[in-house]
């Protein structure tokens, strides 16, 4: 039978050089070991293991590509780095399965902004992937990000009109929304009122000041020809 145990930290020892086929097939024993651990209801021990896996699948090139300084978990920087097409296809497929997997714990975990981070970067590889679009959507109205739930939640339904689930949700951008533009109307309302008093202030104390300009000023002598109102006839 075989063995099925994925490689703990410790076993994961560096290759000498880099076989891509071990590393994938070490990538996928972890995705499997963290599949059961989530279906267990242990995100933590699903997360732990779900993050290996990018260990096994980073710094991967294409065959004919530049490769990055390290390739794998203690690879080198040599044209070993450089695979064919089916097997990059693989690697990204396990980098996609990494990240959508690491957001997936996150948000069960209660951790919108990592789950965000982690769904950005799987829509880097996969723009139209519906879960980690959903997933977004979802943490992005938990932050408060509006105008990000929109635009994820409304390509969902571009891309799965049937999905249910995101019914709920689209439920909840309106009423938060709305809450929004209430408060932001209530506070323009408060602010204009200020601006009106703060004008209506300055219109009296600009009257007050002028009469009492008016009521300091000396009086007028009488011109030659006018006889003072006290002068006898």
């Amino acid at each position: 039978m075989a063995d099925t145990t994925a490689p703990t930290p410790s076993d994961a020892s560096a290759p000498s050089s880099i076989d891509v086929g071990d590393n994938l097939r070490t990538a996928e024993r972890f995705r499997e070991v963290g599949k059961a651990h989530f279906q267990a209801g242990d995100y933590k021990a699903a997360l732990v293991e779900f993050h290996q896996i990018y260990m096994y699948v980073h710094g991967f090139s294409p065959k004919g590509g530049s490769g990055d300084m390290m390739a794998g978990l203690g690879g080198k920087a040599s044209s070993e780095a450089h695979v064919g097409v089916d097997d990059m296809r693989r690697v990204n497929e396990l980098k996609l399965v990494h990240f959508s997997n690491v957001a997936l714990c996150h948000l069960k975990l209660g951790n919108a902004p990592k789950c965000i981070t982690y769904c950005t970067r799987a829509l880097g590889l996969d723009p139209d992937n519906v879960k980690c679009l959903f997933r977004r959507g979802k943490c992005r109205l938990d932050t408060g990000d509006l105008d990000g739930a929109r635009e994820d939640l409304q390509r969902v339904r571009q891309l799965d009109g049937a999905n249910r689930e995101i019914v709920p949700e689209l439920q909840r951008l309106r009423q938060l929304s709305a809450a929004h533009d209430r408060k932001e109307s209530k506070k323009f309302s408060k602010m204009f009122a200020k601006i009106s008093t703060d004008a209506d202030l300055t219109i009296t104390d600009d009257a007050a000041a002028a009469q009492a300009a008016t009521a300091s000023a000396p009086a007028s002598a009488p011109s030659p020809t006018e006889a003072p109102a006290s002068a006898a006839m």
